[in-house]
């Protein structure tokens, strides 16, 4: 791959050892990876701890029920973070694209070490399909950040490294390209040393403050002429929506749909770079029932745009949308904002990827309404053989593909 293998951490996500009989089968020959790096610990006689050595499999889903419970215990007793049984089954088994593809690191005596899957997503663009991978589940038990991989116990990458890397390149002989991660910031490291390459994406967050008092939530990190800025723009927004919520209410264009409602044949194909899936059963299965809203205008055929719901503490997020006509984009807008009133949310935070004529055209929009706009880059990693994907104007996003929920 491309990427010069960055300076690796040295700690695993760690979290005591918890231990159980394996659920796992023995791996099959046709189903071996390329051999990678393992790591487990064991004592010796006189009470040292010496790195021992793991089994790394690569396999596609779905998985069986006993593997499925074993990656969600020892994910969450590694993490700290609660996955549902039915969650997992959604992100790791249900996707129109197929099942996700599973790395695990095993020790000698059967237990789960490590684990990473990539959920397939598959993007349209003009000059065809293209399936993206997303890795979702990732953690490497802090017992094991010594150990190594069987075949390869002189390789001086680190556990999780390794564990990625042989996950990547079996998907990318599958014929998955790019991967596509947006890592949390202390696994950053071991994505890049897994051959990934960062890419800068320009974003403008459009934020429209209805709770003033969350207000300081999105001003943390602004400079000062900046909090200044915001802090006009948030009481500006507060007399808009007094006066507009009323009238916005009577607004008959706009209506809330429910996600997975037959609508008329959309095309996504992107003249530039990819774009979401705007098929149905992508749209049922990526934004589960009751936890996001779907605004539309008639058919839907002219615009749409679906939210995750906010609360008193967070604003309705827009996560995608269909490109929306001059003519009805205000409308749209206003039904967002009384959407957001509706559920008692925060506000509303539409982020705006890119910097061509169509976002200039959404941004200009959003000005109008009253959003306060605050620029930054998204440094996201992408693991391909292709150049092309390396280029942050191929990349036509939305929060669709960043905030992937649990």
């Amino acid at each position: 791959m491309g990427a010069i293998p960055a300076a690796e951490p040295t700690g695993a996500m760690s979290g005591p050892q918890l231990v159980q009989p394996s659920p796992f089968p023995p791996p099959e020959k046709v189903a071996e990876p390329p051999a990678s790096t393992d790591i487990g610990l064991e004592n010796t006689a006189a009470g040292a701890v010496m790195p021992s050595t793991l089994s790394l499999r690569v396999l596609k889903g779905p998985l069986l029920a006993a593997e499925r419970s074993a990656v969600l215990a020892e994910y969450t007793r590694v993490t700290g973070v609660r996955v549902t049984v039915q969650n997992f089954a959604r992100w790791a088994e249900e996707s129109p694209d197929g099942p996700a593809l599973h790395a695990f690191l095993e020790t000698r005596r059967g237990r789960l070490a490590g684990h990473c899957c990539l959920v397939p997503l598959r993007m349209p663009m003009s000059t065809g399909d293209v399936k993206v991978g997303v890795p979702r589940y990732f953690f490497v038990s802090a017992d094991h950040e010594l150990g190594r991989v069987e075949g390869r116990e002189v390789s001086h990458q680190s556990i999780e490294t390794t564990l990625l890397a042989q996950l990547y390149g079996h998907a990318a002989r599958e014929g998955w390209s790019p991967i596509f991660v947006h890592p949390a910031p202390e696994e950053r490291l071991f994505h890049r040393a897994a051959g990934c390459r960062t890419i800068a994406l320009p974003v403008r967050e459009c934020i429209f403050v209805l709770n003033p008092a969350q207000a300081w939530r999105y001003s943390r990190s602004l400079a000062l002429n900046q909090k200044m800025g915001f802090v006009v723009a948030t009481a500006m927004q507060q007399g808009f929506a007094r006066c507009m919520l009323p009238f916005a209410a009577r607004n008959g264009r706009v209506r809330n749909a429910r996600i997975g409602e037959p609508a008329r044949s959309l095309s996504s194909r992107s003249e530039s770079g990819f774009v979401s899936s705007e098929e149905e059963r992508f749209l049922k299965w990526r934004y589960p029932h009751g936890m996001y809203s779907r605004l539309v205008v008639g058919d839907a055929s002219e615009c749409y745009v679906i939210a995750r719901k906010g609360s008193a503490h967070q604003a309705l997020r827009i996560c995608q949308w269909h490109g929306a006509s001059d003519r009805y984009l205000p409308s749209l807008v206003k039904g967002l904002i009384r959407e957001a009133a509706r559920t008692g949310s925060a506000g509303v935070h539409w982020s705006v990827y890119g910097n061509g004529a169509e976002q200039e055209r959404i941004v200009g929009h959003l000005g109008r309404q009253h959003f306060y706009p605050i620029s930054r880059n998204v440094r996201a990693l992408v693991y391909s053989s292709k150049e092309e994907f390396f280029s942050p104007e191929n990349w036509n996003l939305s929060d669709s593909l960043v905030s992937l929920p649990d």
